[in-house]
């Protein structure tokens, strides 16, 4: 979403062109060195600008605050990624940078997240505006898959690497139309609600002659999918959770096996994830796409 707001704002016309930083992504941003590297990167875009070459938060946040101020664009915008994807220290850090940064006199960050509660900040908290989404409406997996194998190849996008690589992977196949429809029929009892995991059991379907998924190609699926969620090292946990009692085939586990065989910071780590949702009082849900895959699994 970031990536397609920061491409629109970017091709603006000249007189509406607003200063726009580099996304800061806090996934590849993770310490003041970082940091600064990426206000570097931001302030190559303003020659007369010199920044004061610290690597401190506060310090770089006045840098990023003296940038926006001394630069032509009548308005300036900081996209913030991965916020709640940082570690507790680092969020407050960006947090500290951030307050500094908005108190500049024409600049807009937009930070996503899920959680209204996040921001601890605050003078940041103070001068947010909160805007909150709908959720956008999902298509059925079978015709988001339908959409992908007929649009592949034949239309201009903005693509992440990853859908790239699978758009590259639908193209070297050579589908024909009886084809596409075949394998969408044999993938259409694996698909999931999740969009992600749905691309990755396409991708491994691609790989199949007789288009049938084993255990090992779901495994290789969960595995994607718990390294994407920044999770890699719990795969094993998640698997074992449906043999367990309190667990149900619909991935629904209860208060108590929660308390009785996960550790706090695994919890945390689940639910910060995605991978877990908190139910409240009934217990807690496994993530639709996981609980698919993790039925084929032994």
């Amino acid at each position: 979403m970031l990536r397609q707001l920061e491409i629109a704002l970017n091709q603006l016309p000249q007189n509406r062109h607003p200063f726009v930083f580099p996304i800061l992504d806090l996934n590849d941003v993770v310490d003041e060195t970082t940091l600064q590297a990426w206000l570097l990167r931001a302030a190559g875009a303003v020659p007369a600008f010199a920044p004061t070459g610290v690597a401190h938060v506060e310090l770089l946040g006045l840098d990023a605050e003296r940038l926006c101020n001394e630069c032509d664009a009548t308005c300036q915008v900081l996209l913030v990624e991965g916020f709640e994807e940082a570690s507790d220290d680092w969020r407050a850090r960006i947090e500290e940078f951030l307050a500094r940064v908005v108190q500049a006199a024409n600049v807009r960050v937009v930070l996503p997240r899920r959680d209204e509660y996040a921001l601890v900040n605050t003078y940041l908290f103070s001068k947010q505006r909160e805007i909150r989404l709908d959720p956008l409406p999902n298509p059925l997996p079978s015709e988001q898959i339908e959409r992908r194998l007929a649009l592949a190849g034949h239309v201009a996008m903005h693509w992440s690497a990853w859908d790239q690589a699978v758009n590259n992977r639908i193209v070297a196949a050579h589908l024909t139309a009886p084809q596409q429809a075949a394998l969408l029929k044999a993938l259409s009892s694996d698909l999931t609600p999740n969009p992600y995991i749905n691309l990755l059991l396409l991708w491994r379907m691609l790989g199949q002659p007789d288009w049938q998924l084993g255990a090992g190609d779901y495994r290789w699926c969960l595995e994607q999918y718990m390294e994407r969620a920044g999770v890699p090292n719990l795969v094993e946990f998640v698997i074992g959770l449906k043999r367990q009692p309190g667990y149900w085939p619909d991935g629904r586990f209860s208060e108590s096996l929660y308390t009785g065989r996960m550790s706090e910071p695994t919890m945390d780590s689940l639910l910060k994830a995605g991978v877990v949702e908190n139910l409240g009082q009934p217990g807690y849900q496994l993530e639709a796409g996981v609980v698919v895959l993790i039925r084929y699994l032994p």
